[in-house]
């Protein structure tokens, strides 16, 4: 497609074209968008990226289409990825590189849907105006409370048997009520 007069004057599918503040590359290579003239710390958003690298500037860019903030000296990007958005941080700067630290995505089977969501630190959410959080890691082994097998003289044996039937016993059977209730929701494995 030209414009102008002649095929060889006008747009006519150059290697790179800069428009304002967008820098469009060839096929394949993908598209930058800058707060301003393209400078180091003013990349805001990628797309089409088939490969992660640096701009000429010295931005760090990630592959796929992604969004960069600057949070006090922290770059953030924010990545779009088939069906899942990825959360990535760059403590050092513009110039990455990027570490991921969350991510959600969407996996359907069929008519059926899944969310899948990840952190390095922990999930919270808040439905209806109630906050609850998931911590970093569970696992289905909890430690219990042990039965009390004090043979010391300052025990006698009823306030032994009442310790482990009233409270060890309950505590321990909740633990496991919990983790099994966990299990079969797929939050804990």
């Amino acid at each position: 497609m030209s414009f102008g007069q002649d095929k060889t004057l006008g747009f006519s599918n150059p290697a790179t074209q800069v428009v304002n503040r967008i820098i469009i590359e060839g096929p394949g290579q993908g598209g930058w968008v800058y707060n301003g003239t393209p400078a180091f710390g003013n990349l805001i958003e990628t797309f089409g990226i088939e490969t992660a690298d640096t701009d000429s500037k010295g931005n760090a860019y990630l592959a796929g289409d992604t969004t960069y903030s600057d949070d006090a000296g922290t770059f953030i990007a924010s990545q779009n990825n088939g069906g899942a958005f990825l959360y990535y941080v760059s403590p050092a700067g513009a110039g990455g590189p990027y570490t991921p630290v969350a991510a959600l995505g969407f996996e359907f089977t069929g008519t059926t849907g899944h969310v899948n969501i990840q952190s390095t630190d922990g999930i919270s959410a808040s439905f209806n105006g109630t906050d609850f959080v998931i911590p970093q890691v569970l696992s289905a082994v909890i430690q219990t409370l042990p039965d009390d097998t004090n043979s010391g003289s300052s025990w006698v044996s009823g306030e032994r048997a009442f310790m482990n039937n009233n409270w060890v016993a309950p505590i321990n059977n909740n633990f496991a009520a919990i983790v099994a209730a966990l299990q079969s929701m797929g939050v804990v494995i």
